[in-house]
């Protein structure tokens, strides 16, 4: 018997096994605390080992992310970040840290650069949070309005619709995009920057053979009522704007509004109110 268990040994170190070792999550505690003073290479070298340690620890995973993507490692960010997510979720961690891990999958999508990718991370983020009455990250709302705004002067093409509808799809959740679009002060008329905006959007929509909920939305101000039918009107006019102008359209498009009661930014500055005032774009099927 010693005999064959010596053997079997010798036979798994000869193909490199090497036998599981229980975690060690002391010595990847002194490792993390130690990383801190290190310089960028070598704290991700340090947050790599402390992981070996013990693996357990969606810590450990969230701060090698944070230094990976620092480091514009962005697909390795990426995977830290969800090995963190998923240390959370066995674990029942409570909310606030699953959304902040949520957040910077979002922000690792935009460091990147990808656009549709990031939009699709930052919706479920704020579904998260939104469904567990909890308050975004203050560190993540100036990236997703960057982000939107980015998206206002250059919507997105046909090509990125697609990916980010399948990612947002491939997440659980409805997929959508938002624009600012301009109209004359409580008014439903579209002003000459929102007609060459919309004419972007409908050329990237004609693509797409979804059918399309146009979905207006207000800021905080002025009652309920009144909100409430301006955005109706403002969607009912984007609509109609493009399918006159993009016949591909025609009969894709249900238009309807929300008026104040679904606001994308919390707050009542000029600027949460110029980004809550928008027009949304869900894709049916």
């Amino acid at each position: 018997m010693i005999f064959r268990l010596t053997a079997l040994l010798t036979f798994a170190a000869m193909i490199g096994f090497q036998p599981a070792l229980a975690e060690d999550c002391e010595t990847a505690t002194q490792l993390t605390r130690e990383a801190e003073s290190l310089p960028l290479a070598a704290r991700i070298t340090a947050y790599q080992s402390a992981r070996a340690h013990c693996p357990s620890d969606p810590k450990t995973h969230y701060r090698e992310g944070m230094v990976l993507m620092a480091s514009a490692k962005y697909p390795q960010a990426n995977e830290a970040f969800k090995n963190a997510l998923d240390g959370v979720v066995r674990q029942t961690a409570p909310p606030a840290m699953r959304l902040e891990i949520l957040g910077r999958l979002a922000e690792n999508e935009y460091r990147r650069e990808d656009r549709p990718q990031a939009l699709a991370r930052f919706k479920i983020a704020r579904e998260f949070a939104h469904a567990n009455q909890l308050t975004l990250p203050k560190w993540m709302v100036p990236l997703q309005m960057d982000l939107d705004k980015q998206l206002d002067s250059q919507p997105l093409s046909s090509a990125e619709i697609k990916v980010s509808m399948k990612g947002m799809r491939d997440l659980g959740i409805e997929p959508s995009v938002d624009y600012r679009v301009l109209f004359d002060t409580d008014s439903d008329r579209l002003t000459p920057e929102a007609e060459q905006q919309l004419g972007k959007v409908a050329d990237s929509m004609s693509a797409n053979g979804s059918e399309i909920n146009v979905i207006g939305h207000t800021d905080q101000r002025g009652t309920e009522a009144h909100n409430q039918l301006l955005s109706e009107r403002r969607a009912k006019q984007v609509a109609t704007w493009l399918a006159n102008h993009h016949p591909s359209l025609t009969g894709r498009l249900n238009s309807m509004g929300k008026g104040k009661s679904d606001p994308k930014y919390e707050g009542n500055s000029d600027e949460v109110n110029q980004m809550n005032r928008r027009v949304e774009f869900v894709f049916r099927n």
